[in-house]
């Protein structure tokens, strides 16, 4: 009896490392790419609540990858899309730290979801969205 609580004991503190291992390798995944999207502006004001009159806008921010990435694309839920333009670092560079922009991101009347997605060099996608609404 004695011993199998003994085994029962060491299999439960093997599945509780296991679990840390996996939560632990779980969160370095996530952390391998980010995308941020800087503050909407439109005429050099800030649009704090994203509401715009104009019929398109600039976006800009960053990306960060530990393993760097192949591809960076944008896509509106109303319609459009294509690649962002990396305007610091390399597309395949490790521990990029860059910044890209899109200079004409066309907007609907009513609420458009913009989606910068980045594919890391393994394969991996990562997105990062945005709603802007235009009145």
């Amino acid at each position: 009896m004695k011993r199998s609580l003994k085994v029962q004991f060491m299999v439960m503190v093997f599945m509780a490392v296991a679990l840390m291992v996996s939560v632990a390798f779980a969160q370095n995944e996530s952390l391998e790419t980010y995308i941020s999207i800087n503050p909407l502006f439109v005429d050099g004001k800030l649009v704090e609540d994203n509401v715009v009159y104009v019929d398109s806008v600039y976006l800009e921010g960053t990306v960060a990858s530990d393993t760097g990435i192949v591809s960076l694309r944008w896509r509106s839920d109303r319609g459009g899309g294509g690649n962002v333009q990396l305007l610091i670092g390399k597309f395949g560079e490790t521990n990029l730290n860059g910044k890209w922009r899109i200079p004409k991101v066309p907007l609907a009347m009513g609420a458009n979801t913009i989606t910068i997605e980045a594919k890391s060099v393994n394969g991996k996608l990562f997105s990062k969205q945005v709603t802007i609404y235009r009145r």
